[in-house]
């Protein structure tokens, strides 16, 4: 009497995948979901504001790495003397999160957490292309202005 065999494509999901898939499917069923390796990625379409385009958006979640996000469509704009848009890292995925401010733990759900990140982000996202701002909050990245000035009557 040995384990069950498991039959399906790729490993297993582990128990915290299958409830991020879960409520993924449930909460967001127009996101499509795969499986690269031991990589979950989802892919759908959000859209921040009745006004906003849709954008396409890639969530990749690794064992032993931090959730990656981008953006696939439409290519993110720059502004002038920015060699990416405010609040991305050098390989152009989105930053949500202060990590050692500890908001997003590994156990609390994609689709309840980072997804309303995502939409904020493109949100600010429109306002820092129309504006020139980042109004989003957060540390700053990179470009002309430093990001703690940005909007600091805001909040």
């Amino acid at each position: 009497m040995g384990r069950k065999r498991h039959h399906g494509r790729g490993p297993r999901l582990s128990q915290k995948d299958l409830l991020q898939a879960m409520a993924m499917q449930e909460i967001f069923p127009k996101f499509s979901m795969r499986r690269v390796g031991r990589a979950i990625i989802w892919v759908g379409g959000l859209t921040p504001t009745p006004r906003s385009q849709t954008y396409t958006v890639q969530i990749t979640r690794a064992p032993g790495a931090p959730l990656k996000i981008e953006v696939l469509e439409p290519t993110l704009r720059l502004l002038d003397g920015y060699d990416r848009p405010e609040h991305t890292y050098e390989d152009g995925s989105l930053c949500l999160h202060y990590p050692p401010d500890r908001d997003w733990r590994p156990h609390k759900l994609i689709a309840k957490v980072i997804v309303p990140w995502i939409v904020e982000w493109l949100y600010n996202y429109e306002v820092w292309v129309e504006t020139g701002e980042w109004c989003g909050g957060g540390v700053g990245h990179h470009g002309p202005k430093a990001q703690e000035e940005s909007c600091a009557t805001a909040s």
